[in-house]
C-alpha cells in the first residue's frame, strides 16, 4: 500500500499518452480547464468509491463525506476548482475558484499532476519534495482516512481492474467535447 493511501495505478501506455495529451493541452490553454478538473475529480471521486464501497460500512464513509469540499489547484493551467460532495462520494458539484479555508490539493505544475495521477510519483513524496502542498490536511483526512485505511491488496487489484476503464471514460469525454480525438 502507497503511503497515504493515494498512489495511483498503472495505466496502460495508451492512456497514459492520452491522460498527457489533454492535460499538456489544458495547460496551454487549448482546452477549457473546468474540463480538466472534472477529469481529474470524477476520477479521484470514483476511485475512493470503489474503496469504500467494497466495505460493508460503505454508507457511513459517503454519509461522513455528504458536504465536504476538496480543492484541486494546479499552478499554471488555470485549474483552480473546488468539489462538494452530496449523498454518495461520486455526487458532487464542482466551481471554479477555491477558498483559502478549502482542504486542497496544490500541485506546483502540471508535470508533478500528471506523474502522481500516471503512478510514476507518490503523493507522499511528492508533498516531503515540496511538489505538492496539502492544504487543511487535517479536515481533508477527518472523513478520508477512514476510507484510505481500508486499501488493502485485495482493493488495490480492484482498483487496478477497475480504474482504467474509468479514466478512459473521462478522457474520450473530454476529446470529444474538445474535438481532439
Amino acid at each position: 500500500m502507497a503511503s497515504m493511501g493515494i498512489k495511483f495505478v498503472p495505466l496502460p501506455e495508451s492512456l497514459q499518452k492520452r491522460v498527457t495529451r489533454v492535460m499538456k493541452k489544458i495547460e496551454a490553454g487549448e482546452i477549457n480547464p473546468d474540463w480538466g478538473s472534472q477529469l481529474f475529480m470524477k476520477y479521484f471521486a470514483q476511485r475512493l468509491s470503489i474503496i469504500a464501497n467494497n466495505d460493508p460500512n460503505s454508507e457511513k464513509f459517503h454519509k461522513a463525506a455528504k458536504g465536504k469540499r476538496l480543492a484541486l489547484i494546479i499552478k499554471g493551467s488555470g485549474i483552480d476548482h473546488v468539489a462538494t460532495f452530496g449523498n454518495k462520494i461520486t455526487e458532487f458539484t464542482v466551481e471554479k475558484n477555491s477558498k483559502l479555508s478549502d482542504p486542497a490539493m496544490i500541485f506546483n505544475n502540471m508535470d508533478i499532476f500528471l506523474d502522481i495521477i500516471l503512478s510514476k510519483k507518490d503523493l507522499m513524496r511528492a508533498a516531503l519534495n515540496k511538489e505538492v502542498e496539502i492544504r487543511k490536511l487535517a479536515d481533508l483526512f477527518k472523513w478520508m482516512a477512514p476510507i484510505i485505511a481500508l486499501q488493502d491488496e485485495k482493493t488495490q487489484r480492484l482498483l487496478e481492474e477497475k480504474c482504467p476503464p474509468l479514466l478512459e471514460k473521462v478522457i474520450a469525454e473530454i476529446e470529444e467535447k474538445s474535438g481532439i480525438m
